[in-house]
């Protein structure tokens, strides 16, 4: 509680600082908590670096070092967080969006050095192995005209969730020519 009065007061006196609050917890059951935590305390960096002297526990403040690898780790989980926040804050999401945005994922992490990429990657890996292997998902992504095939991690993919439209189609089409008593020339 002593810290917590040293981190109001430190608000207070800063006349630049966001408003106070506490700084947030982590919770196992939740992952992108640790974006929060990590964008909470770059927040109230300086604040809490006050508190920590004030309440002399200068020994727990964060090195320069220290403040770059919390940046890093931030830059990196960023994209994590926002697609599962933008998602979560649709009031419909679609299946559509999850191939595109798997794959928009791996593509940003291919391009970043931090050491979180590779657990993150092997993660994303993991969870979503067999993504672009579910037909019904692979095939209301290539029907999106916002995707097609541009998001598919490759052609074989696309071009397999084509095929089974096309059969689909052909199938459809068939078994309303023979209700109707229609001729196969005709279809």
């Amino acid at each position: 509680m002593v810290g917590t009065n040293h981190l109001k007061d430190a608000h207070k006196n800063s006349h630049s600082a966001p408003a106070f609050r506490k700084l947030k917890q982590d919770m196992e059951t939740n992952w992108n908590l640790t974006y929060e935590i990590i964008e909470s305390y770059m927040d109230q960096h300086d604040q809490v670096t006050v508190a920590l002297c004030r309440s002399g526990r200068q020994k727990m403040c964060i090195t320069t070092d220290e403040l770059e690898v919390l940046r890093k780790a931030m830059a990196t989980l960023e994209p994590f967080y926002d697609v599962t926040v933008g998602l979560s804050l649709e009031r419909h999401p679609t299946v559509v969006k999850f191939i595109p945005l798997v794959n928009i994922l791996k593509q940003m992490m291919s391009c970043n050095d931090s050491p979180l990429v590779v657990p993150l990657l092997q993660h994303l890996q993991e969870r979503f192995k067999t993504i672009d292997k579910s037909p019904h998902l692979t095939m209301a992504t290539a029907l999106d005209p916002c995707y097609k095939r541009d998001r598919f991690p490759d052609t074989g993919a696309s071009g397999s969730a084509i095929q089974k439209l096309k059969e689909l189609a052909s199938a459809i089409m068939l078994s309303q020519c023979s209700m109707h008593g229609i001729r196969r020339k005709r279809c």
